[in-house]
Parts: structure tokens; C-alpha cells; sequence
């Protein structure tokens, strides 16, 4: 055998050879490129779900992935950094990876119509490079601007990371990015497909026009404020102290007017004193907002610290669990104009409770309580002591009457 033969044939048995790992790298592509599509559009649904419960539900439950102060989807859900233009960033990711799904596995090339559209995973390269950078602009705005993590906001970016990864098997990143120019030029001097585009931009244009004038997927529409509220003041009680005056055992509660579990407790708290004639309630002002807690880096309760300043003006007026039931009662709704309508419900002196209200004095006041809230280990709300067991979250109320009991007993002994 000549010696260009012999070459001839290493030079086909190596071009096979190349020619079955490229096969089995588009088949890996063919295959992953799904998959983590699949997994995104999961994680982002329970994003949409924990959105729409956070910002719409009545009676929103803790979700899953809000395990403390930190780490905390529900926060990162409120903040305005979880939605743009009006719709929630989960939206864009369900519309995004059902896209990225859809790109993968349709057959382009069977059908006539598609035929300028001939690279399709460099398609979803180029996509995978702008929400891999849209994940890090939001990874920085977690960690330097809220101060929260959402867990399940991270896994999104590292699907993201890896769809990039993925397709980088597929060709270098020059091709694909060369595979994109040629295919959107192509696409968009076809007739019908240039339309096609041109339609659906004018449409998502037109979507986002609407969404982000009416806030309808953001925000619920404003309720009338409730200000009707069985009056606590038959207990003669004034200040931070609910029940007796001589208790057996004292019960510590620092929290905050917008947090849903704390306005669920405190209508415990009120029940609790009817049942226990021996128990002391003492409220303490934990807002969770950097306006006048020293521990709290973003303003993620707007209206907390004048929601309490508000309490401790009705307090001058002897109203003062009135107020925080109103407020608790209204959590969701604590606007300055709201806060002003439910004081006025109480019959209180408004120039007096505004004259309290804009006295910096009062603030300070307001951030040492919290200070001290701080030198005490609170991080979260709410936060109970039961004498000096500390207590974090909410429990059901006959699990909590019990550790009442339980207390009771030991202090007897």
C-alpha cells in the first residue's frame, strides 16, 4: 500500500471520527438545552406563585425559601426590583425558557417557511449571553442594594449559566454569535417572517405600554381602610402593656406594622389576655426598615417607621393599642394618607399626633427602641420572649397557649 493511501485512509478514519463527536455534542445540546429550559420554567412558576401570593393574597403563607431576615424570597418579592415594566420578573422567565424550549426541539428545517432560521441553538447561545448578564446585574442588586437572597432567584441564574455553558459544546462563541447576525438578517428580509417579527415587537410594546401604566400586575387595587375596631382601651391599659398589671409572666413582643405574621399575633396576643388573667404584653417597635432600625440596610417596609411613630402619637392620647390593632388590622395599606384616615377613625387630635410625628426627637426615640431590639438579637419579625425564651416566628394559637401553660406551671414550682 502506497504511502498516500495509507495517508488517504488516517484522513477519513479521522474525519469519522470527528464527524461522530460532533454528533454526539449536538446530541448532548439536543438534549440538556430542554431539560434546563424545563427546569428554569419550573423555578420560575414558583416564582410567579410566591409573587401573586406575596403582593395579592390576603392571607399570604410563609413560602418555603424565607428562612430569616436574609435569605428571604418573600422580601425580594415586594421590593421593586422583582418586577419591570410592570410585569414580575417570573412572568419574563416563564415567557423566556418556554421560548428557549420551544427554539430547541421544533423541527426548522422540515418546514419551508423557517428555512432562514437555520441556526437555532446559536439563537439560544446569544439569548442565554443577555440573560446571563441580566443574572448578574440582579445578583448585585440582591447583595449590595436589598440585602436579601432569594434562593430560588439564584437558581434561575445559574440555569442560565449553564444553558450558556451548554451550547458553548455545541461551536465556538464567534460562530454562534456569526450564526445569529446571518439568521436575524435573513429572518427579518423574509417577507412573512420580517412581519411576524415586526407584529410581535409592536404587540410587546403595546403590553408593556399597559402594564406599567396600570401596576395591574404588581399591585392590587387600593381598598377602603378599615377602621372599624373593637376598642382595647376597656382594659385601661396605656403604653406598650396589654393585660395584667401584676403578671405571673411577662411576654416580649417586637414587631413590625407591615408584617403580615405580626398582625396574626398580635390578635393572639389580645385573645391570650383574656385567657390568662397572670400574663403582661409589652410591645416593643421593631421596624424593619433602615429609616429607624439601625440593623435593617434597605427600606423594604416604606411605611413601618411612621406606622410606629403613629402608635406612639395615639399613645400620648391614651389610644394607643386602638391604634396598633388598626394598624396590624391594615398592614397592607399603611400609605400617609391611610395612616392619617385610621387615626382620624380613633377620634384623635391630628395636630397633636402630626406635631408628634414630625418631632425628630420622637424618631430618635424610636431608634434606640429598635437599638436595643438589636443588642438583643433580634434580626426578624416577629420575635417573642416568653420570660426569657425567645421565640421566632409565628405558631398556631393553641400551640402557643400551651407554652404559655407550660411556663405558668414551671414558675409555680
Amino acid at each position: 500500500m502506497g504511502k498516500k493511501k495509507r495517508k488517504k485512509i488516517a484522513n477519513n478514519a479521522a474525519g469519522s471520527t470527528q464527524n461522530e463527536t460532533n454528533r454526539n455534542t449536538k446530541t448532548i445540546v439536543r438534549y440538556l438545552v430542554p431539560i434546563f429550559s424545563i427546569a428554569g420554567f419550573l423555578v420560575s412558576l414558583k416564582l410567579a406563585f410566591i409573587f401573586f401570593d406575596v403582593n395579592f393574597g390576603e392571607a399570604a403563607t410563609k413560602s418555603f425559601c424565607s428562612v430569616n431576615d436574609y435569605i428571604d424570597c418573600d422580601g425580594v418579592a415586594k421590593t421593586k426590583f422583582s418586577h419591570f415594566f410592570g410585569i414580575p420578573l417570573a412572568v419574563y422567565g416563564l415567557f423566556f425558557y418556554t421560548f428557549i424550549f420551544g427554539v430547541s426541539v421544533f423541527p426548522f428545517k422540515k418546514f419551508k417557511l423557517f428555512k432562514p432560521f437555520s441556526h437555532p441553538i446559536s439563537f439560544i447561545c446569544v439569548l442565554s449571553i443577555v440573560s446571563l448578564l441580566i443574572s448578574i446585574i440582579l445578583a448585585f442588586i440582591s447583595y449590595a442594594v436589598i440585602h436579601k437572597l432569594c434562593i430560588l432567584c439564584f437558581a434561575t441564574y445559574f440555569i442560565n449559566l449553564f444553558l450558556f455553558i451548554i451550547t458553548r459544546i455545541d461551536d465556538k462563541l464567534i460562530v454562534h454569535i456569526n450564526n445569529f447576525k446571518k439568521d436575524t438578517i435573513n429572518v427579518l428580509s423574509d417577507k412573512i417572517l420580517g412581519n411576524l417579527v415586526i407584529f410581535g415587537i409592536l404587540c410587546s410594546i403595546a403590553v408593556l405600554t399597559y402594564t406599567s401604566q396600570t401596576n395591574i400586575l404588581i399591585s392590587k387595587p387600593e381598598k377602603e381602610v378599615k377602621t372599624t375596631v373593637k376598642l382595647i382601651t376597656e382594659t385601661e391599659n396605656l403604653g406598650n402593656v396589654l393585660g395584667s398589671k401584676k403578671p405571673t409572666l411577662i411576654i416580649k413582643d417586637f414587631s413590625d406594622y407591615e408584617c403580615p405574621y405580626c398582625a396574626t399575633l398580635n390578635g393572639y396576643f389580645i385573645k391570650l389576655v383574656k385567657d390568662f388573667d397572670n400574663i403582661m404584653i409589652l410591645h416593643y417597635d421593631f421596624p424593619l426598615s433602615s429609616e429607624c432600625n439601625p440593623y435593617v440596610k434597605s427600606t423594604g417596609h416604606k411605611y413601618s417607621c411612621k406606622a410606629a411613630l403613629y402608635a406612639r402619637a395615639a399613645k400620648e392620647q391614651g389610644k394607643y393599642w386602638d391604634m396598633v390593632s388598626l394598624l396590624f388590622k391594615n398592614h397592607k395599606n399603611l400609605s400617609d394618607e391611610n395612616l392619617l384616615i385610621l387615626a382620624k377613625s380613633l377620634n384623635l387630635d391630628i395636630i397633636k399626633l402630626k406635631a408628634y410625628v414630625k418631632d425628630p426627637k420622637n424618631l430618635d426615640k424610636l431608634k434606640k427602641e429598635a437599638s436595643k431590639g438589636v443588642k438583643m438579637g433580634i434580626k426578624l419579625t416577629p420575635t417573642f420572649y416568653i420570660g426569657m425564651k425567645k421565640y421566632e416566628g409565628i405558631m398556631p394559637y393553641e400551640e402557643l397557649k400551651k407554652e404559655i401553660e407550660k411556663n405558668l406551671e414551671q414558675i409555680k414550682k
